[in-house]
């Protein structure tokens, strides 16, 4: 029985290990090239947001969303810069499940989602002239962990009531520039303005993060020196999860015509770039390479096999109880003999050598303090051969009876 659940075993690790392979090459031919829409996480241009999916890649376990479905509960889902408009309930829905978003948008794509979140965004962007900037259409707001980079900011801001706190917040000498002129006039109003917000529409702890700016996360901003947005935005991830158990779900929000299939296809992508899934197929691999052939041999003639040892074993036990019967009557033996060597001693022509008595005694003293049920069959050999010399020895001559 044992053999043949080996050898189901061995199978089995193969097959898991074929698995992984037809997996491997699904992802070379259905890996993601040109066909996808720009800005989406496949995008490699500086309007693309792929940075953005490699650097939530290498902290979580991520899979992208092409079309709102409803989720199992507790993921993060980010939404950067979507290509249509998000339905509230699917956020919405997400949230009641413990659930957290980040949104990083400044289009009317994400206006009724914010509205039902209580949320506000500014009718104008920010223009701040105090801000430090290396590029003109990239002012840098200062947060705890760098520079956050942005290219056009909105004002966001929350209902009243809500728990919401500023993560970015402009200078006082910036303003809202509603006509988008440029420069100040009597229509804009006065900062400082939030340009990013956490809220809190769960009593416990923060589920909501805005950012009001569609580039914030884009491969032209996303870890590029001296940027700090790929800070920023794991940052906000560990805001929103500080125990590090949530999986992120990326939302291409109509950037990708991909049906449901390609979409799994995708994600399972995904998952064979996870170094920790890559040491696992190794590991699989391995344990098939080496474990199958093996338990494949084992199986060729087990009946053969087992009836040799079966054998053997009763061979050995029988030789066993030979030797123990062997050793027992030498022993009589060896202690008549010294008894015959005592009365030939006290004889004045006695012929015992010096030495034989003593030894013969010695040994048969060993003898006597042995257990020779519990000796193994190699152990009694020698006791058997040493105590045949010894009475040889005591037998060397005649002695006069």
């Amino acid at each position: 029985m044992n053999f043949l659940l080996q050898a189901v075993r061995g199978k089995v690790l193969a097959a898991l290990a074929l698995i992984f392979l037809a997996a491997s090459l699904s992802l070379l031919l259905l890996s993601p090239g040109e066909t996808y829409y720009s800005g989406s996480v496949f995008d490699r241009s500086f309007a693309g947001h792929s940075e953005l999916l490699s650097s939530l890649s290498s902290v979580r376990d991520v899979r992208v969303l092409s079309f709102p479905v409803k989720l199992e509960g507790g993921e993060i889902l980010v939404i950067p810069a979507p290509a249509e408009e998000v339905p509230p309930e699917f956020v919405e829905s997400l949230l009641s499940l413990g659930g957290s978003v980040i949104i990083s948008d400044a289009s009317e794509n994400t206006d009724a989602l914010l509205n039902s979140l209580g949320i506000t965004r500014g009718s104008g962007p920010i223009v701040d002239k105090e801000s430090y900037h290396v590029r003109e259409d990239a002012p840098l707001y200062a947060f705890m962990g760098g520079n956050f980079a942005s290219k056009l900011s909105y004002p966001i801001s929350c209902s009243p009531g809500e728990n919401c706190s500023a993560l970015l917040r402009s200078s006082r000498m910036s303003w809202m520039d509603e006509d988008q002129s440029g420069y100040l006039d009597e229509n804009d109003r006065a900062g400082p303005f939030a340009a990013a917000i956490a809220m809190a529409k769960d009593a416990n702890r923060t589920n909501v993060i805005v950012v009001g700016d569609r580039s914030a996360f884009s491969n032209d901003l996303l870890g590029k020196s001296p940027y700090s947005n790929k800070e920023f935005l794991l940052r906000s991830v560990a805001l929103l999860d500080p125990e590090k158990k949530a999986r992120v779900v990326v939302y291409e929000g109509g950037k990708s015509n991909h049906g449901p299939i390609v979409s799994s296809a995708i994600n399972a992508s995904l998952l064979l770039r996870s170094p920790f899934t890559l040491m696992l197929l190794a590991a699989v691999v391995l344990a098939a390479v080496f474990a199958y052939p093996k338990k494949k041999a084992d199986a060729v003639a087990p009946t053969r096999f087992t009836s040799l040892v079966q054998g053997v074993n009763s061979n050995l036990g029988k030789r066993r109880e030979a030797y123990v019967w062997t050793a027992i009557r030498l022993r009589s033996l060896l202690a008549s003999e010294l008894e015959r060597l005592s009365k030939s001693q006290a004889r004045p022509d006695s012929k015992v050598k010096p030495g034989v008595f003593s030894r013969a005694k010695e040994h048969l003293a060993i003898l006597n303090s042995s257990d020779f049920d519990k000796m193994d069959a190699v152990s009694l050999e020698r006791t058997i051969d040493e105590t045949a010399r010894v009475i040889s020895s005591t037998r060397q001559d005649d002695y006069p009876g």
